[in-house]
């Protein structure tokens, strides 16, 4: 089928040239007049196939557009594709669009590709409103919802034949209409009016059968039999008629036929069209194939070097295979009122903050010993010798037989309170320890030269209390 195989062609050469791998074919579930899509949607998944590109399908059904198409980007779009393609009459794709649009799809991370494959009155000029404002509907009557279609529809790519219908299709549709008219067959009509699908149909069958005149023109043998004239045609040689019709060019009723070494129409070009935001028109930016047509063109022609495919916005940059954030924002977490990073800075601060306060203590409580150990006062425990203090000449070594009172008052104080209390004295005993003393030591000098006592080397007594 040309139509298919040309536009498959081109929408494949447009998928690797943006390295797009997965796209959505959605189409539409209604015989009429667009039932076009489904007999495409067969061969353009085979040449997606072939051409190692994934894609699903799904039909638009009545509850899809009463539900306004939520489902259809929510659960189908929105799960694995950027892409989508979209073979459906166009008021249903405005609808989409629109909805596209509210459902925040306009955001330059999807593509919607439109295949504009039915030419029928209203589209057949390129300079009719329909063909150049597909967005515009002359009839609403809010303009902001015309606004907010033309602003959709810079994300959508339109792919339609590159020859429009001239003068010898708009006669040939008139004609065949006049004749259903005439015969009573307009409901045998698919269209309200005459499509590109019937003249390439009809082209076909005009190719055949010129060729077959052709071959038996040549070929017929006329023998003459008691008088009776037979003409007798030879039997059909398939390679003889096949290369009547390839590499060749007959008149079809749209514009000439041409056919390359294996029989393949390939004067049926395809072209890409992008809306331009100044203007809000669309503009023709890629063809395939090339001009002349051969079977050497091979490659997508970019009509103007300088105009290149705008996504939105005037953005050409190419739009990755999977969106930014991920399908269903997998990679944008909602934000909170203070996100992740926030907490790991909070964490680690008060970490920080502990770590500092531990280290300050620390280091006080160190540098407390280091100060203890550097005073000259202080005594090694092992410096000292314990002894026997004896009161009134007798000496107990019972230390128990202190009171807790008297274990926590000097000597001198306790003498003191017997004296005043004019009693017989009191045997009271304490322990004491001997310090090793040593001129040589920093504790002995200071001790000497407070004391004054140079002249005396009797060890020093130490109470222990």
């Amino acid at each position: 089928m040309p139509n298919a195989s040309t536009s498959g062609s081109l929408i494949v050469k447009l998928l690797q040239y943006y390295k797009w791998s997965f796209v959505k074919f959605l189409y539409e579930d209604t015989p009429k007049p667009w039932h076009e899509c489904q007999v495409l949607l067969r061969p353009i998944a085979h040449t997606f196939a072939s051409n190692q590109i994934r894609s699903d399908n799904r039909k638009i059904t009545n509850n899809d557009i009463k539900d306004n198409f939520k489902s259809i980007f929510i659960d189908f779009i929105s799960n694995n594709a950027s892409v989508s393609l979209w073979c459906v009459s166009p008021r249903t794709f405005r609808s989409a669009i629109l909805a596209a649009n509210k459902l925040g799809f306009v955001n330059g991370e999807y593509v919607f590709i439109y295949l504009d494959t039915v030419l029928t009155q209203e589209n057949t000029d390129e300079k009719s409103l329909a063909v150049r404002q597909p967005w515009f509907n002359p009839n609403e009557t809010i303009s902001e919802v015309n606004e907010n279609a033309r602003r959709a529809f810079e994300t959508v790519l339109f792919v339609r034949q590159r020859l429009y219908t001239g003068e010898r299709f708009r006669r040939f549709a008139a004609d065949v209409v006049e004749f259903a008219r005439d015969t009573n067959r307009t409901k045998q009509l698919t269209h309200e009016s005459i499509g590109t699908d019937e003249t390439n149909f009809y082209d076909a069958v005009v190719t055949y059968f010129k060729a077959l005149k052709m071959h038996y023109e040549n070929h017929f043998i006329q023998q003459t039999a008691d008088d009776d004239e037979k003409i007798i045609y030879p039997s059909l040689d398939a390679h003889t008629f096949k290369s009547m019709i390839c590499n060749r060019s007959i008149s079809g009723t749209n514009r000439n036929i041409t056919l390359n070494h294996i029989c393949d129409r390939i004067d049926i070009g395809y072209t890409v069209y992008d809306l331009n935001p100044d203007n809000g028109e669309l503009e023709a930016v890629v063809a395939y194939p090339a001009e002349p047509f051969s079977s050497e063109n091979k490659q997508l022609q970019w009509l103007n070097e300088s105009r290149l495919i705008y996504f939105i916005d005037k953005n050409a940059s190419f739009i990755p295979d999977t969106p930014r954030c991920g399908f269903n924002n997998i990679k944008c977490p909602k934000k909170t009122l203070i996100p992740i990073w926030g907490w790991i800075i909070i964490s680690l601060s008060s970490i920080i903050v502990l770590l500092l306060i531990v280290g300050f203590v620390l280091y006080r409580r160190a540098k407390f010993e280091a100060e203890l150990k550097a005073m000259q006062w202080l005594i090694k425990w092992e410096d000292l010798t314990t002894r026997t203090l004896l009161h009134n000449g007798v000496a107990t070594p019972s230390f128990n037989k202190l009171s807790s009172s008297v274990k926590r008052s000097s000597v001198s104080s306790y003498r003191s309170t017997d004296s005043e209390s004019g009693g017989q004295a009191k045997q009271t005993f304490t322990k004491t320890a001997v310090y090793k003393f040593s001129k040589n030591t920093a504790f002995g000098k200071a001790f000497i030269s407070r004391s004054n006592l140079n002249q005396k080397k009797n060890p020093l007594e130490v109470m222990l209390v």
